[in-house]
């Protein structure tokens, strides 16, 4: 299982370039079930508040449904305690408050790898990141 991150998704819809390309890749992975991933709603909250800032507000609502219709990715709720977790990761790594959200996920539910495009989490004892 691999956790995906808000960079892949967002990539995947507004990057034209390689970047994009990798992103639009490890979708289709998923969709072909090569990958098994799991997300959450925060990740989501990342990906709808990017694309408005992108002035992609008219296909906001198409995409997002799209996401949590792909095959072979979950999209998780959070524990109530997340954000307690999260502080141990913000402490230590002074990470900002969503990446350490993914962290304590992650932990919380013993996922090791995630597709992301930030830097940040290669610096976190025990996670592996997927370099896109």
């Amino acid at each position: 299982m691999i956790f995906i991150d808000s960079n892949i998704f967002i990539y995947a819809f507004i990057d034209e370039e390689h970047r994009g390309d990798a992103c639009r890749d490890v979708l289709d992975q998923i969709a072909k079930g090569k990958i098994t991933a799991v997300t959450t709603p925060v990740v989501m909250d990342e990906v709808i508040w990017a694309l408005l800032k992108n002035n992609k507000r008219d296909s906001l609502r198409g995409y997002i449904t799209n996401l949590y219709q792909l095959p072979n990715l979950q999209i998780v709720e959070v524990q109530q305690n997340l954000p307690l977790l999260a502080l141990a990761f913000i402490l230590e790594y002074n990470l900002r408050p969503h990446d350490a959200m993914h962290c304590a996920f992650m932990k919380q539910n013993e996922i090791t790898i995630i597709a992301t495009d930030d830097t940040d989490f290669d610096k976190i004892k025990g996670i592996k990141r997927m370099k896109i």
